[in-house]
């Protein structure tokens, strides 16, 4: 079963297209999300419930647009590992996370539509910016998130 993010929250969301904020690039819609990735697409809901200064140091509210960024790298990347941990970002943005204390994945949508990469395995940290679905620095964040997860 392949639900839209519509009809599993009932809210519009509005749309970021990949490309650098302020391009004229129309937005395409969201793809569709896998049944499986419910429960993320229920945790990305209630952060847009937070309110400002939700961790009492004045934290910003959660943008939306990172909402739709997570999921759309999900969605694009067909997602059928194991489910990330979701968390609020103070600045607005949200990560998807997996693994545990000593490895990990994280990746961060921010609320300007950008997108960035940590991978730390073995003690070996490795973070960089997120061009697009295809950008292959992706791909291994997410080769790395299934095998940790």
């Amino acid at each position: 079963m392949v639900m839209t993010a519509r009809t599993l929250t009932g809210h519009e969301y509005p749309e970021r297209p990949w490309p650098a904020p302020g391009t004229t690039q129309k937005a395409e819609p969201l793809p569709p999300i896998p049944a499986q990735l419910v429960p993320v697409v229920s945790k990305l809901h209630e952060l847009l419930d937070l309110r400002e200064g939700w961790n009492s140091y004045g934290a910003r509210r959660i943008d939306p647009g990172a909402v739709v960024a997570a999921l759309r790298i999900l969605a694009q990347a067909n997602w059928l590992g194991p489910l990330p941990n979701v968390a609020p970002t103070p600045r607005g943005g949200v990560e998807l996370e997996w693994g545990g204390d000593d490895d990990g994945v994280e990746i961060e949508c921010r609320p300007d539509g950008s997108m960035t990469v940590l991978v730390d395995v073995h003690g070996q940290m490795r973070e960089w910016a997120v061009a697009g679905p295809d950008d292959p620095n992706l791909t291994e964040a997410f080769i790395w998130a299934d095998k940790l997860g």
